[in-house]
């Protein structure tokens, strides 16, 4: 019997025989015996397991992570891989297994165990899956490769049009030699491998390196700049802040632009494809320079003046055609000193002024003639108070005035085009004092100057201030600072005077005045000192007689920033505090006004009065209205109210009480609580039961202040959602979930609430449970309820605690494994990988271990990186999760060492090798060059002569198994190192200064030879120091000889060499010379410097005032404006073309007018008594030489002079000379007469 089935069959020769269908294992088979109507007792048997087929395995590529195929339900299929084995469970006839990605190739074999019978293999060989994209690394216009990573072994082809280029993926990476591209062109990859081609990557060609432009040479006279650069690009030029564009046509640019003063730097570059080359630059060279102006010349003037040509650095002026001197142009102007010359002195004489540039070229000359003297005005000075900061006045014709203070010049000040002139005074100490005196004089463009205008210092009255006087008042009333007096003037006609009170107040009676009786008319009043020094006058203006209107001032309340209310017919109104006036403000058109008050201390307590004041357009004024400050009471506030509520609640700050208004009827009050907080009574309002009806109410202080009333509405009662309970473990800190719409969670422990939570604004909650000891225990429950900010509770959610399952263990996991291996903890049917915090993926616990993939993360070939493995049971919960550490690979059998590289002595890399390394390739800069086989010792040697090259070389030795498969790597150092007993240095070698070279030996040198050209010349001994010098004046003659030395050890063998610099460099100088630089004539600082100074600096007064760059061995820094005094101290500082000071000078500096110290001399005819001139003001004695001997002391009268001759001045031949001394005897002028 078989189930419920029987089968029946006749013993013959004690044997039977039935045919059933076949059965399953463990399917119990049982049978009994009749015979002569007796039945045996039963017999059982078990069905055990028979032969068990082979399952099949589907076809696998290098894709696939699962195996699948048929088997037979219940069976435990195995995959195996090499020496790795994967289990899993037939269910519904089918199996699927995870396995690692496989390579192709690879033979994957199956089998099944069924009632531990097993079956033979099936097995299936790896074909190569989807190959993925390559990469294409960025091409430029200036790219000759093509680079990228892809699979390796992969062939890579690179497609540009139809050529195509092939290359094998190494390393993961690959690259492609191509001829250059243009920007633009599009690049394709794809790889192929193992019969399968990828899809296509591609790059578009992006600019690479724009080359610099270049520049032509560049005139002052120029309006376009040239050059060349690369067609179709934009070349950008860039004077000073202003650029202009152009584009490059058939390999040229031309780009117009203004014309440039000389020295002006002019730069390029160009921009194509959104590439910008770098700058080329040229200096505006001097072109032809136009003829300068000149302004009109008179006898007399001293200077020759005008206007330069633009690229002018200096003016030369020419008398008769004869070159008389230079002169250096400011801003375009030139002043040239021609008062020295005679002819100059003529009317109708003609001269020439050109302009000059920096390279000394002279340009064309501009002619005129001198014009007859004309008379400079003197200049006027307005009236000059005591400590007035500016004198001002009028100076027709003058194109500068000079200020004179006790006879010395203190400044100069420009005049303007209407004639008038403002010159500083306020720091003459002597001008504040009443009665002193001062003196201006007026010079013109050409240098002359007028007669002095003499001003006397007057005291100072400030006009008198008038009070608002209104038609029909009979004082005019005000102040009238240091004044003893004050006069009344109506019509501009003096009525009276009223004394000055002490306090500087006047009141002077207009009481009989009818003009003053009528709003609008004028009067005036005006000042007098005790010294009798009068005001100016100051006007008032009678006005009308107004009532205004008093403004009104709504409640303030403390705390309000301002005071408001309405001021008819006002214009204004102003803020009074405690009597003190504190600010203004406008009324509005509507009568209405907001002065602020926020910052007075005052008005922040109650009881505090302040006023307010109105005044018209026309100036009259309110009376003031006075507002006391109210203390504030704030609203109170109501919390949520729902439908059915029996009580109101809020809180009303400051407030005794509060008031229950419903249908804007008083209801009743309620005390409020010392924290602020009410409750009143509600329940009896049936309005309140209804969802949207409103009520309000009302604070009320002790003092009896009351708030604004606060309304609320009745809300409808909601259902509160109950939250959930995310999973919890026996062991969890916390409890977590969603408590959508609560403001709070309670949690309940046993029925007990514990504690509560806030919820997030996006509902979750996170509610403490760590010292709830119960929920350790798994099974044990607790609850979680959800409070809305009303207060309305939800019903409460059950959470149960759940087990949590252990962490698994990691055996040691190295940098060369690709499987993470180790047991996993009860309960746990598979294991989940993780690494860098991600999920890779699952494989199955067998017999309590496991076995998962890694070899396809990269992140665990390096020593130290971590990740981690977690048991999951079968409802796929997953557990605490262990980390594994990976470790450097240092198993004897995989170790492996890479000595030391020198290139300038070794030829191969060498080191050491673990048993189970057998071959070794060396890597250089990241592409393996070639391999060779590791001794029987563990040893190895690779040539490597011809690869590194460079200590800049990365060079790896990378490990290699049996199969192949890289087990380690070291990194060789790189040095290159000649014995130091050898080493020879040598020092640079200046053939302007140096008759020796010199440099250093190893103690194995004994001797150095200096070989020049490839020639010996001589040799010498190293000193014991290892120091050597070997004359070198007579064999190296220009930098272009090649001089080496070479170093001999004891035995004459050449053991080293080391190459010489030659250069010929002359060693710098800093000489420098600075000329005398005159306040009155000079405007530059000038002087002259050596090539290696390239800039100087003037010092004023130790303050930095200016700077230029030298030129030519010379320099000129203008100082007009720094150097005012000859009692300034002034420096002139150079420096190298570092910045460093080299140089430091002191400029002498004086103050003298030339026309101060010029004589003119009529000429002299021979038996006429005297010889007659004029000299300048700084002379003070005159003197007759003749043939350079004193002759005779001449008389002065003004600046004019005769000196008697007839007796002294025999012959026309004789030297005739007048000589002008200053008053201590020092000569300043000599000039010679002419004798007729």
């Amino acid at each position: 019997m078989i189930g419920s089935q029987e089968y029946t069959a006749t013993v013959t020769n004690n044997e039977y025989s039935v045919a059933i269908p076949k059965q399953s294992s463990g399917t119990i088979i049982s049978a009994k015996q009749t015979l002569n109507n007796k039945t045996s007792s039963i017999a059982t048997t078990t069905v055990g397991q028979g032969t068990v087929a082979a399952p099949t395995i589907n076809s696998l590529t290098t894709d696939d992570v699962v195996a699948r195929g048929t088997g037979i339900t219940g069976a435990v299929v195995t995959i195996t891989i090499g020496s790795a084995t994967y289990t899993g469970t037939v269910v519904n006839g089918n199996y699927a297994i995870e396995i690692p990605k496989q390579a192709v190739g690879t033979v994957v074999y199956a089998k099944q165990t069924l009632f531990n019978q097993t079956s033979s293999n099936a097995q299936t060989t790896v074909t190569q899956g989807s190959v993925s994209v390559p990469t294409i690394n960025a091409v430029t216009t200036d790219s000759t490769t093509v680079t990228g990573t892809g699979i390796n072994g992969a062939t890579v082809t690179v497609k540009i049009g139809d050529q195509e280029y092939p290359a094998t993926v190494a390393n993961g990476t690959y690259s492609v030699t191509i001829p250059k591209q243009a920007f633009g062109t599009e690049i394709t990859a794809k790889q192929s491998l193992g019969g399968k081609t990828s899809d296509v990557a591609s790059t578009t060609v992006t600019q690479g390196t724009v080359s610099n432009p270049t520049i032509n040479a560049v005139t002052s006279n120029d309006t376009t700049v040239t050059g060349s650069g690369i067609t179709g690009a934009t070349v950008t030029v860039s004077v000073g802040g202003q650029d202009y564009s152009g584009t490059v046509t058939n390999g040229a640019y031309s780009i117009t632009i203004p014309k440039q003063a000389a020295g002006t730097e002019i730069k390029a570059k160009q921009s194509l494809n959104g590439k910008t080359s770098g700058s080329v630059s040229t200096i505006v060279t001097q072109g032809t320079l136009a003829a300068p102006t000149i302004n009109d010349y008179t006898v007399g003037d001293g200077y020759v003046t005008g206007s330069a040509p633009a690229g002018a650095t200096k003016v030369a002026l020419y008398v008769g055609n004869q070159l008389i001197r230079y002169a250096a142009v400011t801003d375009g102007k030139y002043r040239v000193y021609a008062g020295d010359n005679a002819a100059m002195g003529v009317a109708g004489t003609a001269f020439q002024v050109a302009g000059v540039d920096t390279a000394g070229t002279i340009g064309a000359k501009a002619s005129s003639t001198v014009k007859a003297s004309a008379t400079v005005a003197a200049p006027t000075i307005n009236d000059f108070y005591a400590r007035d900061a500016y004198a001002k006045g009028t100076a027709t014709g003058a194109s500068k005035v000079t200020l004179y203070v006790n006879n010395v010049a203190v400044r100069t000040a420009t005049v303007a085009a209407d004639g008038s002139y403002s010159i500083y005074t306020g720091d003459q100490a002597s001008l504040a004092t009443a009665g002193n005196t001062f003196q201006v004089q007026a010079t013109n463009a050409a240098g002359k100057t007028s007669t002095k205008t003499t001003a006397t210092v007057k005291e100072k009255l400030p006009a008198p201030t008038i009070n608002d006087f209104y038609a029909g008042d009979a004082y005019a009333k005000g102040i009238a600072a240091g004044a003893s007096k004050v006069t009344l003037y109506v019509n501009n006609v003096a009525v009276r005077t009223a004394a000055v009170a002490a306090d500087g107040s006047y009141s002077i009676y207009t009481g009989d005045q009818a003009s003053l009786t009528t709003a609008g008319n004028t009067f005036q009043i005006q000042s007098t000192s005790a010294a009798g020094t009068t005001s100016t006058k100051t006007t008032g203006t009678v006005k009308a007689k107004t009532v205004v209107t008093a403004p009104t001032i709504k409640d303030y309340y403390v705390g309000d920033a301002y005071a408001k209310g309405i001021a008819a017919g006002a214009s204004k109104v102003t803020l009074y505090v405690n009597n003190v006036a504190v600010r203004t403000a406008a009324v509005a058109a509507d009568g209405s006004y907001s002065i602020y008050a926020g910052d007075q201390p005052s008005l922040a307590t109650a009881g505090n009065t302040f006023q307010v004041q109105s005044t018209t357009a026309s100036g009259a004024t309110s009376t003031k209205t006075t507002a006391t400050v109210k203390e504030k009471v704030v609203a109170p506030t109501i919390n949520d109210f729902y439908a059915g509520d029996a009580y109101a609640k809020g809180t009303a700050t400051g407030a005794s009480k509060v008031t229950l208004y419903v249908n804007n009827v008083a209801v009743r009050t309620a005390a409020v609580a010392a924290n602020g907080t009410y409750s009143i009574y509600t329940g009896d309002q049936a309005s309140l039961g209804t969802a949207g009806n409103t009520f309000q109410v009302q604070s009320t202080t002790a003092a009896g202040t009351a708030s604004t009333k606060t309304t609320a509405t009745v809300k409808a009662k909601a259902t509160v959602v109950a939250p959930t309970i995310n999973d919890f473990y026996a062991g969890d800190a916390y409890a977590k979930g969603t408590a959508t719409g609560a403001s709070k969670v309670t949690l309940y422990v046993n029925n007990v609430a514990v504690r509560t939570a806030a919820v997030a604004a996006n509902g979750t909650y996170t509610i403490y449970t760590g010292d709830q000891a119960s929920l350790g225990t798994a099974g044990n429950t607790f609850q979680i309820q959800s409070t809305t900010a009303s207060g309305a509770t939800s019903t409460k959610t059950t959470g149960t605690v759940k087990a949590r399952i252990g962490a698994p263990t990691i055996a040691d996991y190295y940098t060369t494994d690709v499987y993470a291996k180790g047991t996993a903890p009860t309960g746990a049917t598979k294991v989940a990988l993780y690494v860098q915090n991600v999920l890779v993926r699952y494989a199955p616990v067998t017999d309590g271990k496991y076995t998962i993939y890694t070899g396809d993360k990269s992140y665990l070939t390096t020593a130290g990186n971590t990740f981690q493995v977690a048991a999951v049971d079968a409802k796929g919960n997953i557990g605490t999760k262990a980390t594994g550490t990976v470790k450097v690979d240092n198993r004897a059998v995989y170790k492996l060492t890479a000595n030391d590289y020198n290139i300038a002595t070794d030829e191969t890399v060498s080191g050491t090798a673990g048993s189970s390394i057998t071959r070794v390739q060396i890597e250089v800069d990241g592409v393996v060059k070639r391999q060779t086989t590791v001794g029987a010792d563990g040893n190895y040697a690779i040539y490597a002569k011809d690869l590194i090259t460079s200590t800049n070389n990365i060079v790896k030795i990378i490990g290699l198994d049996a199969q192949g498969v890289e087990r380690n790597h070291a990194t060789a150092n790189v040095k290159n190192e000649s014995s130091t007993a050898y080493q020879v240095t040598a020092g640079a070698y200046n053939i302007a200064t140096d008759e020796t070279v010199s440099g250093t030996a190893g103690s194995s040198i004994t001797r150095v030879q200096i070989e020049v050209d490839g020639v010996i010349k001589r040799q010498t001994a190293v000193g014991a120091d290892g120091k050597y010098a070997i004359y070198a004046k007579d064999v190296i003659k220009n930098t272009g000889n090649v001089v080496k030395i070479i170093g001999l050890d004891a035995q004459g063998n050449e053991r080293n060499r080391a190459t010489v610099t030659v250069k010929n460099e002359t060693p710098a100088t800093y000489n420098m010379t600075v000329a005398q630089y005159n306040t009155i004539t000079d405007q530059y600082v000038t002087g002259t410097a050596d090539a290696a100074i390239t800039k100087v600096k003037i010092i004023v007064n130790n303050v930095d005032a200016r700077s230029t760059a030298t030129a030519n061995g010379k320099y000129s820094i203008y100082a007009s404006d720094k150097i005012t005094s000859s009692t300034d101290a002034v420096q002139i500082v150079g420096y190298d073309a570092n910045g460093k000071e080299v140089k430091r000078m002191t400029v002498p500096v004086v103050s003298v007018d030339p026309a101060a110290r010029a004589i003119t001399v009529a000429d002299y005819t021979l038996r006429t008594p005297s010889i007659t001139g004029t000299f300048g003001s700084d002379i003070k004695k005159i003197q007759l030489f003749v043939d350079g001997a004193f002759a005779r002391q001449g008389a002065i009268t003004g600046n004019a002079f005769e000196v008697y001759a007839q007796d002294k001045v025999t012959s026309a031949t004789q030297v005739v000379q007048i000589v002008g001394f200053d008053a201590s005897g020092v000569e300043l002028a000599r000039q010679t007469v002419t004798v007729k």
